[in-house]
């Protein structure tokens, strides 16, 4: 991992069986007739930190896991790799062997594997870190083709690598492989089980984009790892175009991306999506915690493939963290398999209504209302990555709450999108839209009402159905105004 990074991971996720949500459509994990891209995996951030084992992950459930690697000393002539640790080496990690190096960390997962064959493909992003004291040396073009040597001898024929991929769409429609890839996809998962794919993320501080751009052009369709340069949040042109510090020839190439969890990534995580590439999310947006119930589902939901999540297990501790949400949303699923565009209808109403502008208005105090169902733009919501719902009618207006914070009998109405928490919402497993400024209240319709016209309010959070919302999915939209 960068300096410019502070990675963030977590989750669970349990392959094999489909997970019913309450209020959500079905979620189904991965399995037969589901490529590679159509999937997400949660992780657990800097993995090799976190639990007494790094097969502890593997066996709960997760199938991605990240591990950082130091460019320290001549690690390249060492036959067991760089050393694995966040600030430099040695350091002890939680990979069993003795050396605290990266080919340590890999025998954990192939042995894992052999114990479990048939398992869908587990998926290691290796951040190449760099320290202050060699900050202007580290993982030049030389040290990140050394290091892909590495993964790509050692794993052998368990690895499925970039120039797979590379020749599994090489007849597909499309200029560059990026979209050769957006034509065909990846291959099935069936089809890779057993498999570990790489990406590389990280580098030189300052450079990280220049370096993968300088192994392309080493390597090309040859490289065993996929370059996953940092993209900017939100800047969903570097999924499709130029990337930050490579050629436009050079972009070209790359089918994956590495992306801090900032103001409105959801848009780049959506084209990442519709561009088949993988995508490593790390850290969380706004006010949520990368651990949390919302700040997952909106990963998933706009399309991220590995979500990486804060855990806290300290190598001494056996266990792993299991989210207490496990049930809405598995460790491994249905990338996009929830909405992150939709109409939010009140379980009161038993799908009869739908939540609305009033007379499809937009202005700053425009009443939020519950109203009969219209499929019109005042009645399709974005849920952002900092848990605004933004109308599809005009975005630059957020469901807010009049005077600023929930409370009880507060009215709720359009108004222009500051940042401020009562724009914000903490949808929960449940369907309920919790004030970020004051989680106690929900987003109500008064009474549980049917009329038409009846303006929602905040009240004391409760079970009743007139505080819980099914979210249907609608089609997207383009988003270019913040």
């Amino acid at each position: 991992m960068n300096m410019r990074k502070h990675r963030r991971q977590v989750g669970l996720a349990i392959a094999g069986a489909a997970v019913a949500l309450l209020m959500y459509p079905l979620v189904a994990s991965a399995q037969a007739g589901l490529r590679m891209d159509q999937v997400y995996m949660l992780q657990p951030h800097n993995s090799y930190e976190h639990s007494s084992q790094l097969s502890s992950w593997l066996a709960a459930g997760y199938r991605t896991l990240e591990l950082d690697v130091q460019d320290q000393g001549s690690w390249w002539a060492d036959p067991r790799g760089p050393y694995v640790a966040h600030d430099g080496g040695p350091e002890d990690n939680n990979c069993r062997g003795a050396s605290d190096r990266l080919a340590d960390c890999l025998d954990d997962i192939i042995a894992w594997q052999n114990a479990n064959p048939g398992n869908v493909p587990v998926v290691v992003f290796v951040d190449m870190k760099t320290r202050f004291d060699n900050a202007l040396s580290a993982w030049d073009v030389g040290r990140i083709d050394a290091l892909d040597r590495f993964v790509g001898d050692y794993l052998g024929a368990r690895l499925y690598r970039y120039s797979d991929l590379r020749n599994h769409i090489a007849g597909a429609v499309g200029a560059t492989p990026r979209e050769k890839l957006r034509s065909q996809g990846w291959p099935a998962v069936d089809a890779l089980r057993g498999r570990i794919v790489v990406g590389f993320t990280g580098g030189r501080i300052g450079a990280v984009n220049q370096g993968m751009a300088g192994m392309i052009a080493l390597r090309g369709a040859a490289a065993n790892a996929f370059m996953c340069p940092d993209i900017d949040a939100p800047d969903p042109d570097e999924i499709s175009g130029t990337v930050d510090g490579m050629s436009a020839a050079a972009s070209g190439e790359v089918l994956c991306a590495n992306v801090n969890a900032e103001d409105h990534y959801q848009i780049v995580a959506n084209r990442a999506a519709q561009y088949r590439q993988m995508m490593h999310l790390w850290a969380a947006a706004g006010d949520f915690d990368s651990t949390s119930f919302e700040a997952t589902y909106i990963a998933m939901a706009h399309g991220v493939s590995a979500i990486g999540m804060d855990v806290t297990n300290s190598r001494a501790d056996p266990n792993v963290f299991v989210p207490t949400w496990l049930a809405r949303i598995p460790l491994v699923g249905t990338r996009r398999g929830l909405p992150g565009y939709f109409t939010l209808r009140p379980k009161s109403a038993s799908g009869t209504r739908c939540i609305g502008t009033r007379g499809n208005a937009y202005a700053n105090g425009t009443q939020i209302d519950q109203e009969l169902c219209t499929g019109g733009a005042d009645q399709q919501f974005v849920y952002t990555a900092e848990g605004q719902l933004r109308p599809k009618g005009n975005n630059v207006y957020c469901m807010d709450i009049s005077g600023g914070t929930a409370g009880g009998g507060k009215a709720m109405h359009l108004w222009n999108c500051d940042g401020g928490s009562s724009e914000k919402w903490r949808l929960t497993t449940n369907g309920q839209l919790r004030s970020v400024s004051n989680s106690s209240y929900c987003a109500t319709i008064p009474g549980g009402t049917l009329t038409a016209g009846t303006q929602l309010r905040t009240e004391l959070c409760s079970t009743a159905l007139s505080q819980q919302f099914d979210l249907l999915p609608v089609a997207d939209w383009p988003q270019t105004v913040f």
